[in-house]
């Protein structure tokens, strides 16, 4: 078994999570700009 796949997959989660924390993020200063 390779050690490094399930090292990728949990990566890649944290980075699918970061990247909608910082989408949402930029939502809401968006709309605290337009308001």
């Amino acid at each position: 078994m390779w050690v490094k796949t399930p090292n990728k997959t949990g990566y890649n989660d944290l980075n699918a999570l970061s990247v909608q924390i910082m989408k949402t993020a930029l939502l809401i200063l968006l709309k605290g700009l337009n308001n």
